[in-house]
């Protein structure tokens, strides 16, 4: 009789990087964005929220650079979620592949999600295009359903100033390519195509969506650079009392 293997079954890709669970997250905010906005009240229930919106964290960043990293270890320092560019794109594309959730607004109100935004937007003169108005509608279901940290996609742009506390994480590019290429174990050259092509995808949706080519220094709270802040546990640690400071928060609560 052969004895049973000792070897423990290999975990699936997706159970070891965390992909199937943020995947299921995703589906699940998914799916209560478009059952929420498909109903009548959803406008009205969002700009109350909003009123009472928690204090959300907005972290800018090259891409590259550690700022998701950052984002999970400020997150469990302060009770708040992550959530980063894949999942608010991800709830942007089925809300915007679900018609209904628009065609809602627009059978008694023609336009009104974009007078709703344009509302909330007031002096930002964003083009709203039919993605941008399911990016910013994200934005506003996310930050008044939850403490909430963000990571990209420009939240700090749209959601209301004097609630945000807003990073932008910058390094040199030669960090950034030394750092995915160990990461990925790939060899620097690669690397720093993978680095090139995400850079030039950043750009043109900020030019895009947001008729931006840089982000000046004066749209955050603080910049922290990478090349010469290299503990992030002691920059969460930092960020976290900042942020309490700023709105009078005890971390962790």
């Amino acid at each position: 009789m052969k004895k049973p293997s000792s070897k423990k079954p290999k975990k699936s890709k997706a159970s070891v990087n965390g992909y199937g669970k943020k995947k299921k997250d995703m589906d699940r905010l998914a799916k209560e964005y478009i059952h929420r906005a498909q109903q009548e009240s959803f406008m009205t229930e969002v700009r109350v929220a909003l009123a009472g919106m928690p204090p959300a964290i907005c972290i800018s960043r090259k891409i590259g650079v550690g700022s998701l990293e950052l984002a999970k270890l400020l997150g469990k320092k302060l009770s708040y979620r992550v959530i980063d560019k894949e999942i608010v794109d991800y709830i942007s594309r089925e809300a915007q592949l679900t018609i209904k959730s628009i065609e809602t607004f627009d059978e008694s109100y023609p336009g009104r999600l974009k007078e709703f935004l344009c509302g909330f937007l007031g002096d930002k003169s964003f083009q709203l295009t039919d993605y941008s108005e399911f990016l910013f509608s994200a934005f506003f279901f996310l930050a008044s359903s939850h403490p909430t940290i963000f990571v990209g996609r420009g939240a700090h742009l749209v959601l209301p100033r004097e609630k945000v506390f807003a990073v932008r994480c910058i390094s040199s590019k030669s960090f950034r390519v030394k750092r995915l290429a160990k990461i990925q174990s790939i060899s620097e050259i690669e690397a720093e195509r993978i680095v090139d092509k995400a850079d030039r995808g950043q750009n043109e949706f900020y030019r895009k969506v947001y008729g931006k080519s840089d982000a000046p220094a004066e749209e955050f709270d603080i910049i922290i650079n990478f090349d010469h802040l290299k503990n992030t546990e002691a920059i969460a640690g930092s960020l976290a009392s900042l942020f309490a400071f700023k709105f009078g928060i005890c971390p962790g609560r």
